[in-house]
């Protein structure tokens, strides 16, 4: 006869697996026992949630950078991007529910990628190419005019396809100006001529220059010249060393 088993008892952490397992120690009782006993063992010791991750990401221009997550909230994400040689780009934000899993974090970064550079682009137009003073990070370069000041004002930050003149870095543009970065690329594809690049006006150096940041670099990776990174152009930002770790990893 079975011993009396008693209902409508509230158990004591641990007092039901035992009890199972005296009512029938070799039926399906006792695996039912084990299975609470885990997963008792399991909630007692709840997963850490991963607040801090980074990861590679590939830019529209093909070339590679990092990204550094950062969890600030269930719906409050923060993601800064670097590009190649730790150049800071943007920082964007998540504000909506990610799973807390280096899948979703990577897949979220790499969705996030296309508007940091698009920020990044318009960030060296406006604070590089259309800068008009010296800072301390920067001299005008005399020896670079190319224009007079007025033109140089009025035209500053706008593209134009351009030839390289000689071997220097001298830039002659050959077609009018465009607003807009897309609007030169598209023109440049039109054109068909691989000996012209797209360049910017910059108004401090009074010259026309290629940008760092253009995705028409990762269309055309095999062009002669077209993705010079331009060597006179500072970064947007102070470097960044990556990578990153997440929490209670180590670097390589």
């Amino acid at each position: 006869m079975s011993p009396e088993f008693p209902r409508y008892t509230t158990y004591k952490p641990g007092e039901l697996e035992q009890t199972l397992r005296q009512v029938a120690p070799h039926s399906d009782a006792a695996a039912v026992a084990d299975a609470l006993s885990e997963a008792s063992f399991s909630s007692s010791r709840p997963a850490r949630l991963l607040k801090e991750h980074s990861c590679a990401v590939t830019y529209p221009d093909k070339r590679e950078g990092h990204c550094r997550y950062e969890r600030l909230g269930p719906g409050y994400h923060r993601f800064d991007f670097t590009h190649e040689n730790g150049v800071r780009l943007a920082r964007e934000w998540w504000s909506r529910p990610l799973p807390n899993t280096r899948e979703a974090i990577e897949h979220a970064a790499q969705e996030l990628v296309p508007v940091a550079f698009a920020t990044a682009m318009e960030r060296e137009r406006r604070e590089y190419f259309c800068r008009a003073s010296e800072s301390h990070e920067r001299n005008k370069q005399p020896e670079r005019f190319q224009m007079s000041m007025e033109r140089a004002k009025k035209i500053a930050g706008t593209y134009a396809l351009c030839r390289p003149l000689g071997t220097g870095e001298a830039l002659v543009p050959v077609s009018a100006a465009f607003v807009s970065l897309e609007a030169a690329n598209e023109a440049w594809r039109e054109k068909g001529d691989r000996r012209l690049v797209v360049a910017c006006c910059n108004r401090l150096d009074r010259c026309w220059e290629r940008p760092r940041f253009n995705p028409l670099y990762g269309e055309f990776p095999d062009l002669d010249g077209l993705d010079p990174r331009p060597r006179s152009a500072p970064p947007l930002a102070p470097p960044i060393a990556p990578p990153w770790t997440a929490v209670g990893e180590t670097a390589p």
